[in-house]
């Protein structure tokens, strides 16, 4: 094995995207991905949990002129106000009601999109109707036939619109993705990933959310496709649930999906929306000339050496903790598609059509305890993939 082979992404160095920024900083050498040439001018509509998250990383964000923060919940927009100070950075804060005061500002360019899923194509739509840029938090609709409405929408007037699968942009994730993409381990034949939520999310959220398939596995279907550049040809789920409240809604809290691929490919992955231990999140990618494999990782690194033993925090208690990165690197993603910049994750107009015909398929299975075909056009094919 040469010297060149073990440089690429390799090395501790490599892989340390902090110790980038820093040194950018000290040696005065601006990288335009990650700095930009201007201001941008965003709003943020939505401020439950992950409308939180994209705030804070907003007011962090060199290139984030935030104009606009909206959302229902007065009680949330008072605290955050606060909070924040938004009022004493310029920072306007409206009710869902005035909406439309925000799309009709034409100084406003870009939208990050938050709100239940339900309500994600109307505030998307309208979003691409008045000509703003638009990062949306999956899915984008409840319908294959609705996505493609609006990524043709956004197609038609030369808009950005990013559906937020925060893995594409987690350091850990993105390395094992250029391992592959490089044939360090062969064409692979195998993808197992585990996903165990924490904290279990609250009943109101599940009410809201679209379900186990379409809100928890897509992220696990996403990495999957993105590392094979394949559709599946077959898939095969089972679901239980063994909550009461569950059940009530008629959803799932475990599951487990199998899915074939024409390649020979074959994938499995267990999910539970209870992590006891945490959250837990790993994948295994198996091929002719070896293993690719991530674990859980943890944001501290202290022990407790005891009589009984050794104890250490194992995993993140959450994904905001887990993916705190990632979220951060969406908003750049963003910012670099608008001012036209190579990026990361160009994603083909029709692949998010596909990703919501599969999690139907796959829902359609667990529910009625059979497998279910997939066929795909060539045209779906080239849409889809790269």
């Amino acid at each position: 094995m040469d010297n060149g082979y073990q440089r690429a992404f390799d090395t501790i160095r490599d892989i340390d995207d902090r110790y980038e920024l820093c040194e950018s900083d000290i040696n005065l050498t601006n990288n335009l991905p990650a700095f930009g040439s201007r201001r941008i001018n965003v709003a943020v509509v939505g401020i439950g949990r992950m409308g939180a998250i994209h705030l804070y990383n907003i007011l962090r964000e060199p290139r984030a002129n935030l104009l606009y923060v909206i959302d229902s919940d007065k009680r949330r927009l008072e605290f955050l106000e606060r909070k924040y100070f938004l009022k004493e950075r310029g920072i306007k804060v409206l009710d869902i009601e005035e909406w439309d005061r925000a799309m009709l500002d034409q100084q406003l360019e870009a939208v990050l999109i938050a709100t239940p899923t339900f309500t994600h194509e109307h505030y998307a739509r309208t979003a691409l109707e008045n000509r703003k840029h638009v990062l949306c938090e999956k899915p984008l609709a409840e319908s294959p036939e609705a996505v493609d409405k609006l990524v043709r929408l956004a197609h038609s007037k030369g808009l950005k619109l990013i559906c937020a699968f925060q893995r594409r942009y987690d350091p850990s994730f993105m390395r094992l993705a250029e391992q592959i993409k490089r044939g360090d381990i062969g064409d692979i034949r195998i993808i197992k990933t585990c996903c165990r939520d924490s904290p279990l999310p609250p009943i109101e959220y599940i009410k809201i959310s679209g379900g186990i398939y379409h809100d928890c596995f897509v992220h696990d279907l996403d990495v999957i496709i993105w590392y094979s550049n394949e559709l599946p040809s077959e898939v095969h789920a089972y679901g239980h649930a063994y909550r009461d409240d569950y059940k009530e809604l008629n959803d799932f809290d475990t599951t487990v999906v199998c899915m074939k691929f024409k390649s020979g490919l074959i994938t499995v992955t267990d999910l539970s929306r209870v992590g006891p231990s945490g959250y837990e999140q790993r994948i295994e990618v198996y091929g002719p000339q070896g293993v690719l494999k991530m674990d859980e990782f943890t944001r501290v690194g202290w022990e407790k050496h005891t009589n009984v033993g050794v104890t250490r925090p194992g995993q993140c208690f959450s994904f905001a903790s887990r993916y705190i990165e990632a979220y951060s690197n969406e908003i750049t993603e963003l910012f670099n598609h608008i001012e036209g910049h190579q990026t990361a994750h160009t994603i083909r107009k029709g692949y998010l059509q596909a990703l919501c015909k599969i999690t139907h398929a796959i829902e359609h299975s667990a529910r009625s305890c059979q497998p279910v075909r997939l066929e795909w056009t060539a045209e779906e094919l080239k849409e889809a993939l790269d």
